[in-house]
């Protein structure tokens, strides 16, 4: 496995695999088809679920993410969303497959391939920025027009980026001085994102 470098520091606090109910970690054991021998668990994200990248019996890896609406009830839709997409992608894209989805109604865990790598360094190197940037840009083309699965953000995110207009209609009396003289204009800014979205 690559060495992962820091995390952003707002991240939130994630379960450990050794911490999922005993009944989620059969279910992935039996999808993966070999016992898990290590799980080494990933830091980052804004997830209360596992992510671990397991090392199985048969010598074989996977990367596996299990929430629970214990720990948040947004997050199981969040995968439930997530497997959708995966599955949806066409070969070409440049991205780990979605290999199996365990679902109970409570619990969602999704088995992913897992790939070697790190994270960008931060601050940002210029030869891994250019890696990004022609990666955005191979996907751009492989996924214009948008493949068939795949939902209209101006819809799925019409209240979910509303913050700094939420925000502006009621303004907290302790909003700093930059914040409070800038809302409006932030708020202006914010209003226009759907315009950038549209389009194949």
């Amino acid at each position: 496995m690559g060495r992962m470098s820091s995390p952003p520091s707002a991240t939130g606090v994630r379960l450990s695999f050794s911490d999922l109910p005993p009944r989620v970690r059969a279910e992935i054991e039996s999808r993966t088809g070999a016992a898990v021998v290590e799980a080494a668990d990933q830091v980052g994200g804004f997830s209360p679920g596992a992510a671990a990248r397991l090392l199985l019996a048969d010598g074989s890896r996977i990367f596996v993410k299990a929430a629970g609406a214990e720990l948040n009830p947004q997050t199981p839709n969040m995968y439930r969303d997530e497997a959708r997409a995966l599955a949806a992608l066409p070969t070409a894209v440049p991205a780990p497959r979605l290999l199996w989805t365990y679902d109970n109604g409570d619990w969602v865990a999704l088995g992913i391939e897992d790939i070697d790598g790190r994270q960008p360094q931060v601050p940002w190197r210029n030869d891994e920025l250019h890696r990004v940037l022609d990666a955005y840009e191979k996907m751009a083309a492989v996924l214009t027009p948008t493949p068939p699965g795949f939902a209209d953000v101006r819809h799925t995110h019409a209240k979910t980026l509303s913050g700094w207009r939420t925000l502006a209609a009621d303004p907290p009396a302790d909003l700093d001085v930059w914040t409070r003289r800038n809302l409006g204009r932030l708020a202006d800014l914010e209003a226009r994102w759907p315009d950038y979205a549209g389009g194949d």
